[in-house]
């Protein structure tokens, strides 16, 4: 008996199946589920001219080239350690639901912002939260602090302390 290989139109079937089986579960989604409504965000900086500067940088429109998560974020860590609260710069990889594709997941690097251990993340302005999801719907996968790698680096390295003993601390 002799035996006949799969053609292409068999794999690409058998993948497009695949896919639209694990969309809806790589999302969160299960079939037939009922979701609870959200409850309303509470804000999260009690400091209310750092909260005037983070709705104004969430409502700027997003560019992947200018003004994206990285810009955002930077922006916002420079704001709260000037105005004297500890910030770190937070880098992952998300899971994006986009809701124009049934949820279809977008995978991308991805960076947010930790005010006093806080997430603020503001990457998407909301005309493209109602495109892909809300920023607090992102699955977030592996979180590094990249803050304290840096402050780690240049602890180790004496990097910091060699550049204020050879007086190119500014002065």
């Amino acid at each position: 008996m002799k035996r006949r290989g799969l053609s292409t139109l068999n794999i690409a079937v058998s993948l497009v199946v695949v896919v639209a089986a694990a969309a809806p579960l790589m999302s969160g989604c299960v079939p037939g589920e009922i979701r609870a409504v959200p409850r309303e965000e509470t804000p999260l900086v009690v400091n209310e001219e750092l909260a005037a500067f983070i709705d104004a940088v969430y409502k700027e429109p997003y560019s992947y080239f200018f003004n994206n998560c990285v810009d955002k974020s930077l922006r916002i860590m420079a704001e709260a350690k000037r105005l004297g609260m500890k910030a770190d710069l937070i880098g992952c990889i998300v899971i994006v639901p986009f809701k124009r594709w049934h949820n279809f997941p977008i995978v991308s690097p991805h960076f947010y912002t930790e005010i006093e251990g806080e997430k603020v993340d503001v990457a998407l302005d909301p005309a493209r939260e109602k495109i892909y999801c809300k920023n607090s719907e992102v699955r977030i996968i592996m979180p590094v602090n990249l803050s304290e790698i840096g402050r780690a680096f240049f602890q180790r390295t004496g990097l910091g302390s060699y550049l204020l003993r050879e007086g190119c601390g500014g002065n």
